[in-house]
């Protein structure tokens, strides 16, 4: 099993997504849970969510690539995209979490960000608990992540003191 295969762990009954789990359903609830609690209105408008749909009837569709979430601080006016992963203790390899799937997905991320440059990334990472009460919450801006996984005990500092309190954004950074 390679390093970075989460998706082939996926389809493997009870492996990385454990017996019964729902992957999709997992994501899905974690996007509602960090678009409505993390980023509520009135302080954010959510301008976009990325469909999760990747094809139609066997047609790809570019746009289910991009980042999940297209925010604007309704503040500032400053908008920003935020990529959510949902994780668990499976998602761990050598004392590494998994952020990203693959370095293909890592490099698409990478590439969206720099083509809309005015525009920033943030992966948002839950970890542990239910998709919709996670244990810990993680905001890591995109051009700060080398890989895509980030070692354990390089963790600390993205991680929200509160995984329930909404996002504040200043200076153009999400705290």
């Amino acid at each position: 099993m390679a390093f970075f295969n989460i998706e082939e762990e996926r389809q493997s009954p009870g492996v990385a997504s454990g017996a019964g789990r729902d992957h999709y359903k997992e994501r899905d609830a974690f996007e509602a849970y960090v678009a409505t609690k993390l980023f509520p209105e009135p302080l954010y408008v959510v301008r976009r969510i990325t469909s999760a749909r990747d094809d139609l009837n066997g047609r790809s569709i570019e746009s289910a690539q991009d980042p999940n979430i297209h925010i604007r601080d309704t503040q500032t006016g400053h908008s920003f995209w935020i990529e959510c992963k949902w994780r668990t203790d499976r998602s761990i390899r050598h004392r590494k979490l998994i952020i990203c799937k693959s370095y293909a997905q890592f490099r698409r991320y990478n590439d969206f960000q720099r083509e809309h440059r005015c525009t920033k990334v943030y992966i948002v990472v839950g970890f542990n608990g239910k998709p919709d009460a996670p244990n810990s919450i993680y905001c890591i801006p995109l051009d700060e992540l080398e890989y895509p996984w980030r070692c354990l005990d390089t963790l600390e500092p993205y991680r929200r003191r509160s995984p329930t309190e909404p996002f504040d954004y200043s200076l153009g950074r999400l705290y």
